[in-house]
């Protein structure tokens, strides 16, 4: 459901939108594509191989010309192994890390870390469920897959139908709202706690004394400066793109903006992608943009 209140924006407008939402796994989503891509034998994947710089190449002026006529630039990429990759364009597709990579971007996409917890056996009336997350169809109790934003905004929670309920957020907790923090090797212990304790309060349902958390993870979200992703060319840059900058609702959305990507660097149009206008225009990555300074400290929904 969406609320906007209008003000200074022309008549009040207020949007309720529901359906099935999260039924979509990003996890087998991405590894569906990269075994696709493995298969195709025209694109190699490495895991687990840390960028460690990019550095774009001057070279002779042959080499100058025959980047000219691939629409190209040269660049380096290291790995912190050593490793070195030569190519004509370079994708900054690195969400929360972008900044660490891609010059000018270290104040425009922002680290902000998360935590998130899977509940097994959770009752699908758990009792924030009977408050908010369930309907009834004649005698039947209908299970909702729809995610939640709660407290406000700050934890989102996911009913799974297994069963299984997915609770994460809980930076609001943190003196720094989670802010620059990068390390998702990490669990924190003050937001290990928290999520324990809402778990324990809230997601506990008193006929399931049996349910509990199976899994607990870090999650880092890339927070753009104007809560908008950062899709297409770098402005004065040849060869240089960017995807990223999702600020926490990345799944509906990255699919269709790293084809656009593609397809441009490819020479094919990218506004049959989205529409017949192509990308929206804030997703452009426009100069003026960097000059903004984010909501990172707040909820952002």
């Amino acid at each position: 459901a969406a609320h906007q209140s209008g003000r200074g924006r022309g008549p009040t407008a207020e949007i309720s939108v529901r359906g099935c939402a999260d039924t979509l796994s990003g996890y087998k989503l991405a590894n569906a594509l990269v075994g696709r891509a493995r298969a195709s034998g025209f694109i190699g994947v490495r895991e687990d191989c840390r960028v460690a710089s990019v550095k774009r190449l001057v070279g002779g002026k042959r080499e100058r010309e025959q980047r000219q006529q691939r629409k190209g630039a040269s660049f380096q990429v290291l790995t912190a192994t050593g490793e070195e990759i030569r190519c004509d364009h370079v994708v900054y597709a690195t969400n929360a890390w972008t900044g660490g990579v891609a010059n000018g971007f270290r104040q425009s996409i922002m680290p902000v870390i998360n935590h998130v917890v899977s509940a097994e056996k959770a009752s699908r009336e758990s009792s924030l469920e009977r408050r908010i997350g369930s309907r009834e169809e004649g005698e039947e109790r209908v299970h909702d897959p729809s995610a939640y934003a709660l407290d406000p905004g700050y934890v989102y929670w996911v009913n799974r139908s297994d069963g299984r309920v997915v609770v994460g957020g809980f930076r609001d907790k943190l003196a720094d709202k989670g802010v620059g923090r990068c390390d998702d090797s990490v669990i924190d212990p003050t937001l290990d706690a928290v999520s324990s304790s809402f778990f324990e309060t809230v997601v506990r349902s008193p006929d399931r004394p049996e349910a509990k958390i199976d899994h607990k993870w870090t999650g880092v979200i890339g927070w753009s400066c104007d809560n908008l992703p950062w899709v297409g060319k770098l402005n004065g840059r040849p060869g240089e793109w960017v995807c990223a900058g999702f600020s926490g609702h990345g799944l509906p959305t990255t699919f269709l903006s790293g084809k656009a990507i593609a397809n441009e660097i490819a020479g094919k149009p990218p506004a049959s992608v989205w529409s017949e206008g192509g990308l929206p225009s804030g997703y452009a990555p426009a100069e003026i943009r960097h000059q903004k300074r984010g909501s990172w400290y707040g909820a952002g929904d």
